[in-house]
């Protein structure tokens, strides 16, 4: 059996545990197998715990969840044997395989040792020195390319390996740079990359990706110091992988540390990403990232900056709507469609206003909220489907909405926007309904603003329809009906009796058809 040990012998990795291994040498040559076994259990043990002790310098985790626990169940006479084979397991160390394989050398480890039991053929001796040999003897501490790929297999295969929370993975994250081997850093990163760009936008392998994105940006950040290496070639990386190279890089943890060659590059793929020779609308995700880091001043580049906007521009709205970029950037577009003739363009444009909702809406100045529930009553008046629908719902809403946009409904059914008065009155109704959506004092306000319209007596036209002027005159007394009923509303009623008055008033003499 010399020859085997001399083979076995020469992958061990660490000079400490051949001082343990030459002793179950020297038994087995003394043909004291049984002792031989005993010692080769020892020896496996020992190298489970020094391995952990290099660990915990690198992860103080380790140091009070292993370190700590085997101190404590020494010092009370307990065994620590399973308990080292299991966090073993748990850190990466081994696989399951080797685990029930050094569980089973464990449990004949206890039966060789009693005296009176048999003691183990030189097969099965041999069998377990090479076990302890390959699984734990021959691996550092630190962990290479095995370890790494099982990482990556569980990261992009297994559901549920961890739980979704970015916390959770970041943490992870940071546990995998302590265990692992400087050696292995860029081979992790390239499969990382590489696996990433395989399932990048695939909606099956979403939680994949989101988890294999977060982990790769975290991970990163542990080596932000040497992203600017040249041996590290992250220029070549992400112009093979440039989907993935650039969701990954697009980051605040990251983008400060990369030179600007690289950061011109990855700016460049998620802007503007190339699908075969051709340039395609980038996805929402990215502009929102790069849209964050312009914000946060992560960003700072006058080219850069001036880049992304003018990619912004040119996208369809529904990448825009889709976005975190706020709405107010392109609220002006969104106005335009609505105001135009065309009902598919009003449609799209309003369905995606609503899909925003009033927070969006809020953020907007208040001349941009007044343009935009103008517009919504006026394409309402017009035909459009999503609009009418709309302006129906708000009517009911017993929601609170930005003062401006209810406004802007109000204000289209009674005059225009240079103040002439004209009626609207398909849906006066609603726009009457919608002030609700206000708070007491706003609702007072309005009403007092367009009674100050109508003191003026400056008309649009020189004729005002009798139909209009009726409607409008029972839809402003049904509303004071109903808001005299309602406790919460009566402050309101004076306000909207001196407008009906005035509306009426200024409606004398004037030209009817």
């Amino acid at each position: 059996m010399g020859d085997l040990f001399e083979n076995l012998k020469s992958k061990i990795v660490n000079h400490k545990d051949q001082i343990l291994f030459n002793e179950v040498e020297s038994c087995v040559d003394g043909k004291a197998l049984r002792a031989a076994y005993i010692i080769n259990w020892v020896c496996i043990a020992e190298s489970l715990k020094m391995k952990f002790e290099e660990m915990s310098i690198r992860d103080s985790e380790i140091q009070k969840k292993v370190i700590g626990k085997v101190a404590e169940m020494e010092e009370s006479k307990r065994a620590t044997d399973k308990f080292l084979i299991e966090k073993a397991f748990e850190y990466g160390l081994i696989n399951y395989a080797e685990k029930l394989k050094l569980e089973h050398i464990n449990t004949l480890r206890g039966i060789y040792a009693h005296p009176i039991g048999n003691a183990p053929s030189e097969h099965e001796l041999f069998s377990a020195v090479q076990t302890g040999v390959d699984a734990v003897l021959s691996k550092p501490s630190l962990l290479r390319h095995n370890y790494v790929n099982r990482i990556l297999k569980s990261l992009f295969e297994e559901h549920h390996f961890i739980d979704t929370s970015h916390e959770r993975i970041e943490e992870f994250a940071i546990q995998t740079t302590l265990h692992i081997h400087p050696d292995v850093v860029l081979h992790m990163l390239k499969e990382l990359v590489e696996k990433l760009d395989a399932i990048i936008y695939k909606p099956d392998m979403y939680l994949f990706y989101e988890r294999a994105l977060v982990f790769g940006r975290e991970f990163l950040r542990n080596y932000k110091n040497e992203l600017k290496k040249e041996e590290w070639n992250l220029q070549g990386l992400v112009t093979k992988y440039p989907k993935a190279g650039g969701a990954i890089f697009i980051s605040a943890k990251l983008w400060s540390n990369l030179n600007i060659d690289l950061q011109d590059t990855v700016l460049g793929h998620v802007l503007e990403p190339i699908i075969d020779s051709e340039i395609i609308n980038p996805k929402s995700e990215m502009i929102s990232s790069v849209f964050g880091l312009i914000y946060s001043v992560a960003i700072d580049k006058t080219h850069q900056i001036e880049r992304f906007w003018r990619v912004f521009r040119r996208l369809p709205l529904s990448v825009k709507a889709s976005s975190d970029v706020p709405l107010n950037y392109y609220i002006d577009e969104i106005n335009r469609m609505i105001a135009t003739i065309d009902w598919p363009t009003q449609n799209v444009a309003i369905s995606y206003v609503k899909k925003l909702g009033n927070t969006s809406i809020l953020n907007l100045t208040n001349e941009q909220q007044v343009e935009l529930g103008r517009n919504l009553l006026q394409s309402s008046e017009g035909g459009a489907k999503s609009a009418i629908a709309w302006l129906k719902e708000l009517s009911y809403d017993n929601n609170k909405w930005a003062s401006g946009f209810v406004k802007g409904v109000f204000f289209e059914t009674l005059f225009n926007d240079d103040g002439k008065i004209r009626l609207k009155t398909k849906y006066i109704k609603e726009a009457f309904s919608f002030l609700s959506c206000l708070d007491l004092f706003e609702i007072i306000e309005t009403i007092d603003e367009a009674t100050n319209v109508y003191s003026n007596k400056n008309f649009k036209q020189s004729h005002i329809d009798i139909n209009d002027f009726k409607k409008a005159s029972r839809i402003i007394e049904r509303t004071i009906e109903n808001y005299s009923e309602q406790t919460e509303y009566c402050a309101v009623v004076p306000s909207l009796q001196k407008f009906h008055s005035i509306f009426v008033e200024s409606m004398e003499g004037h030209k009817f058809f």
